[in-house]
């Protein structure tokens, strides 16, 4: 009996999509195979398969991405020179590999400009700024530097909006990084 592996229908039986999963984990499966001699293949396969070590990044397959976005005003709210704008705690330890900002208004005048901070100390070496007349971070003449990509587990994340620009609105940061 052969399953189509790659597209579960709707409406497909549980007996069909155990079928379709012990071919994928590439057992054979007969056509008087019942639930639960399907079940059982798939449990046996399961138990013969390679260990992953999730805590390393899951599935053997290294660091996993991660990005978190922070509002640090609301969508029509002026951005305005703030200190801890947001806040927040790390939920697992990871490695920071890029930062960037983006605003809903650009400023008519100014730069705006963001520190991250860890734990009371800053991360960037050059600070997240948004030129003049720009949406966002990605497109500034003198882009971030982090000078500080590890964070541990709990490890407390701040924001502070160095400069508002003017009139800018709508600021929202983006950290990305992988799983360390």
């Amino acid at each position: 009996m052969a399953y189509n592996t790659t597209t579960p229908l709707p409406g497909d039986s549980d007996h069909n999509l155990l079928g379709k999963l012990v071919q994928l984990f590439g057992g054979s499966v007969s056509p008087g195979d019942t639930t639960n001699v399907l079940l059982q293949k798939l449990l046996r396969l399961a138990n013969d398969a390679e260990p992953c070590d999730c805590a390393a990044g899951g599935g053997g397959g290294g660091p996993v991405p991660v990005e978190f976005i922070f509002s640090l005003t609301g969508t029509a709210e002026i951005v305005a020179t703030q200190t801890t704008a947001e806040q927040f705690r790390a939920p697992y330890a990871f490695t920071i590999t890029g930062v960037r900002a983006c605003l809903v208004t650009p400023a008519s005048a100014g730069t705006v400009t963001i520190d991250i901070n860890k734990n009371g100390a800053t991360i960037l070496s050059t600070k997240l700024t948004i030129d003049t007349g720009e949406e966002t971070s990605v497109t500034a003449a003198v882009p971030a530097v982090i000078s500080d990509t590890a964070v541990a587990d709990d490890d407390e994340i701040t924001f502070d909006i160095d400069d508002g620009g003017t009139n800018a609105e709508g600021l929202k940061v983006t950290i990305i990084g992988t799983t360390s």
